[in-house]
């Protein structure tokens, strides 16, 4: 049985569209081909290089040290012996027997002493104190605290308030007294103003105190006089 194909003619209007799908056919077949090449040539593993050939090489062994010479050190020489010479040990004396001592003869007890009886204590020297010095004058005490009292009267300042209100007083004062040096000024009885009493503690403490008499001297006395304040009187 044979075959045959059959062309269509240039007049028949399906020749147009077989030629247009062989084109087809053939352009399909063409980038199949193409599509199997690239994954052919992709798929192909990439040519190995030669292997490289690593060879190590060890280091020379280092040239073993030579040994230390050994010290050779020299024999000591023997010493001469010495000829052992044995002595002779004398023989020992016989030892002396002494004669017997005569026993000693007891002499007489000495009399024994009385005992002396002891002596009684000598009493230490009683020291004795001095006696009190003598009692000032009562004449000289009281002249000298006159003198005192003077010495502050002539001292005072009138208060010039009191002076204009014709105001007079007198005000208690107390202090002590030791070689003319007076110390501790202090108001008993205060006056009838302020003024007073500041007037009468300045009288005091500025006042031209005499010196002691001998009877008085190197003596604290605690004295107490009044200031007055009299018009009349010149103060």
């Amino acid at each position: 049985m044979t075959a045959s194909l059959t062309l269509p003619g240039p007049g028949d209007p399906a020749a147009g569209l077989g030629r247009a799908l062989i084109f087809a056919l053939i352009v399909e077949g063409l980038l199949l081909v193409a599509l199997a090449v690239e994954m052919a040539r992709t798929a192909a593993p990439p040519p190995s290089a030669p292997p490289i050939q690593i060879t190590l090489t060890a280091p020379p062994a280092p040239k073993p040290a030579a040994p230390p010479k050994p010290v050779v050190k020299p024999m000591p020489r023997p010493l001469p012996k010495r000829a052992e010479v044995h002595k002779q040990t004398p023989p020992r004396p016989a030892p002396k027997i002494a004669a017997p001592r005569p026993l000693p003869v007891p002499l007489p007890p000495s009399p024994v002493a009385a005992p002396t009886p002891p002596q009684p204590p000598v009493p230490p020297h009683a020291v004795t104190p001095p006696p009190p010095p003598p009692a000032p004058d009562p004449q000289v005490k009281d002249s000298y605290l006159g003198r005192v009292k003077a010495a502050i009267q002539a001292a005072v300042r009138y208060p010039e308030a009191a002076r204009m209100m014709g105001t007079q007083g007198r005000v208690e004062v107390a202090f002590t007294l030791r070689d003319g040096a007076v110390g501790q000024v202090r108001i008993l009885v205060p006056g009838v103003m302020a003024a007073f009493n500041a007037a009468a503690l300045a009288a005091v403490r500025a006042a031209a105190i005499p010196a002691p008499p001998a009877a008085l001297a190197g003596k604290g006395m605690g004295l107490t006089l009044w200031v007055d304040f009299k018009l009349d009187g010149g103060y």
